[in-house]
């Protein structure tokens, strides 16, 4: 895992877990070279709680449950296989939410359309 429990770790004791986030500059290049004092955090599980704060965490793992929920309630089982992939993925990478890497945010429309919504009205 070279070091990123540790660095995880270290990021929740350098700058704590607070509600709605804060701004944190992680190290990661100097003069384009890896830095001696690297403290990026790779999870995106880890990073979202930290940057973003455990509020919004705590949201986007409700809503991604709902998406998982709704892909095993359509018996999609591609879908729901993508999904835990993904799932696993964001733990050792931080492209959870951007657009390009991951198709959650994309799913997430979908599962909460307006049309899915007003045939349930």
């Amino acid at each position: 895992m070279s070091g990123r429990l540790w660095l995880n770790r270290l990021g929740i004791e350098r700058w704590g877990i607070h509600v709605l986030g804060q701004k944190i500059a992680f190290n990661t290049f100097s003069n384009g070279v890896v830095s001696n004092n690297y403290d990026f955090i790779d999870s995106s599980y880890f990073q979202m709680l930290l940057v973003n704060g455990w509020l919004f965490f705590g949201i986007i793992l409700i809503l991604f449950t709902q998406v998982c929920r709704e892909a095993i309630k359509q018996k999609n089982i591609f879908l729901s296989i993508a999904l835990c992939l993904t799932a696993i993925h964001s733990m050792f990478d931080p492209q959870l939410l951007m657009p390009w890497y991951s198709p959650f945010c994309l799913l997430l429309g979908n599962t909460f359309s307006i049309r899915k919504l007003g045939n349930n009205l």
